[in-house]
């Protein structure tokens, strides 16, 4: 960095442009040299400003791909990313949506549901804003301490070329680079806190379904744990389902994810089949019913507004699309010149889970006189004739129905054996302090005059003992937890309330104190990314989301407590 080098800086128009999009971008390149500290006043700031990925120097994408080389990471396309984020989207809270919305009436739940999502976007907007800004500030930081070293005087930080890279910045690792050690201790508990909410409900799932099927393939009765009085032997079943299930979670969760890779890749294809055979024969079933009188039948004993259990709709709602702090790890592998392209992959991911979120809660309190907790246990007396559930005139199930049946009651324990696992890692990245981990990067000793790239070391590291024990410590309690409490509604609906500080009061914490180190090391327009979109993104807005999740977090909390 003796010499002269080339930076591509941000800064929105100051014009009638600077509206709720960015404007006319320029792109504009410039020699500048590294100048004393006491120098940094005079770097200009305010004529750079980016264009796209593709117009960035040659060197930064050739700097980019040799990090992916070094992590050990295989970059993937935007088909594959938009179903990586469906793959930690779907399955978080999805099965206990028909219930919410019988309990808290299908208007509000709708309403409560789509709110979460215009909320949820913000927030990803948020997500891929400070995550930019990570990867910028650590670069910017890096380059100006090597230069420092090499020349031997006190230099200027050079200003942060703020977009995604391949390094993973896991939010408790963005808290603790913008915020210090508090903000990623407060962060680390958040998500410790909802991860055990989550993973305990996943467990129950699991439990449940694999009692259920048991009993029902093996001719020994019905088995409902989550009825009143289950009986001896249903309950020891969802003990035992409970263990093997723990095993086998347990044990996937102490490998790395790049060795489960082809559990996501069947799991996608999966998933979509099961959702087309749960849509396609609630549909079946309503529209045959709808000439009967048992739909509007229906429809009146749920009811549109239920108040006083607006906690038990609330909790599902913000619960099945929280997804935010997963992004680090499903986007790192997107290709360097498609990371642009983040936005509208994620943005595609929340709204098309939306849309099968949306039908399958009201296809689902419309369908059944008793939705079940676990909705999938629904289909345990489809037969496949008539509407689907009535009986065949065999007197026998069909081989269509028992097809279906078996499909759609394995969905839950297919989903959280790959999900819980993967989970628990993330969460446990998220908590460890290990010196070793991701967050601990070394710059090499050479770095080109032209092109200050800056080379990492140790960003994949084995699995030490100390991360053992905090992925044992991630996965173990929620299963000791599902065998003590098993009601899945009242599950998700507490790590929902959790999971909303999470989906915003975090996010929106972050957009600011991120901006606010930048715009205070480099100056006013320091803070803007590729992202940055002016009518969510600025301090005043992004403060008053931040206001707004506590009110409405309290609300939650009361309607929880008293409802």
């Amino acid at each position: 960095l003796s010499g002269d080098f080339r930076t591509l800086r941000l800064s929105p128009r100051r014009s009638a442009d600077r509206g709720c999009g960015r404007g006319i971008m320029h792109v504009l390149t410039e020699h500048s040299t590294l100048t004393s500290i006491s120098d940094r006043s005079e770097m200009k700031r305010d004529s750079y400003i980016y264009g796209t990925r593709r117009d960035l120097p040659a060197s930064d994408r050739d700097a980019a791909e040799e990090e992916a080389a070094l992590v050990g990471l295989k970059p993937y396309g935007s088909t594959k990313a938009l179903a990586m984020c469906m793959n930690y989207i779907i399955g978080t809270g999805c099965f206990g949506l028909p219930i919410a919305f019988v309990q808290a009436g299908l208007g509000l739940t709708t309403i409560l549901i789509l709110c979460g999502c215009g909320l949820s976007l913000i927030s990803m907007n948020y997500t891929l804003e400070f995550m930019a800004r990570a990867n910028g500030v650590t670069k910017s930081r890096e380059a100006g301490m090597v230069a420092t070293a090499e020349a031997g005087v006190p230099l200027a930080t050079p200003w942060p070329q703020h977009h995604l890279g391949y390094r993973k910045f896991d939010f408790a690792k963005i808290a603790g680079l913008f915020s210090g050690m508090r903000g990623r201790l407060l962060c680390q508990g958040i998500i410790a806190v909802y991860g055990i909410g989550t993973l305990w409900g996943f467990a129950s799932m699991a439990g449940s379904s694999a009692a259920s099927l048991f009993f029902d393939y093996s001719g020994l009765g019905n088995c409902n744990p989550y009825s009143g009085a289950p009986g001896l032997r249903c309950t020891v079943g969802y003990y035992v389902s409970l263990g093997m299930f723990g095993c086998i979670v347990v044990s996937l969760a102490l490998k790395n994810l790049s060795s489960q890779a082809h559990i996501q890749t069947t799991l996608s294809v999966y998933r979509a089949f099961a959702f087309l055979l749960m849509l396609s024969t609630l549909l079946l079933k309503v529209s045959s019913e709808i000439g009967t009188g048992e739909v509007g039948h229906r429809f009146k004993a749920v009811g549109g507004f239920h108040f006083s259990k607006f906690a038990k709709g609330f909790g599902p709602s913000i619960l099945a699309l929280n997804c935010h702090y997963n992004m680090p790890d499903a986007l790192q592998p997107l290709s360097y010149d498609e990371k642009e392209n983040a936005r509208l992959i994620t943005f595609s991911a929340l709204l098309i889970s939306l849309s099968i979120y949306i039908a399958l809660g009201v296809l689902g309190a419309l369908a059944f006189d008793q939705v079940n907790p676990l909705v999938t246990l629904n289909w345990k007396h489809f037969t496949g004739c008539g509407d689907g559930w009535s009986p065949c005139i065999s007197g026998n199930v069909s081989y269509f129905g028992l097809i279906v049946r078996l499909v759609i009651q394995l969905f839950p324990i297919v989903n959280v054996i790959s999900a819980y696992p993967m989970i628990a890692i993330s969460i446990a990245d998220n908590i460890s302090v290990h010196p070793s981990d991701s967050a601990q990067l070394s710059v090499s000793n050479r770095v080109s005059p032209s092109s200050p790239s800056i080379h990492m070391t140790a960003l994949v590291p084995a699995i030490h003992t100390s991360q053992v024990q905090y992925r044992l410590l991630t996965a173990i309690p929620p299963l000791l937890l599902a065998g003590l409490f098993r009601q899945l509604d009242d599950i998700l609906s507490a790590a929902g309330l959790l999971g909303f500080i999470l989906v915003l009061t975090v996010p929106a914490y972050l957009q600011l104190i991120s901006k606010k180190v930048c715009e205070n090391e480099w100056g006013s327009e320091a803070g803007e990314t590729e992202f940055s979109v002016w009518c969510i993104g600025n301090n005043t807005v992004t403060t008053f989301m931040l206001c707004i999740s506590w009110v409405i977090f309290g609300t939650g909390v009361a309607a929880l407590a008293f409802g």
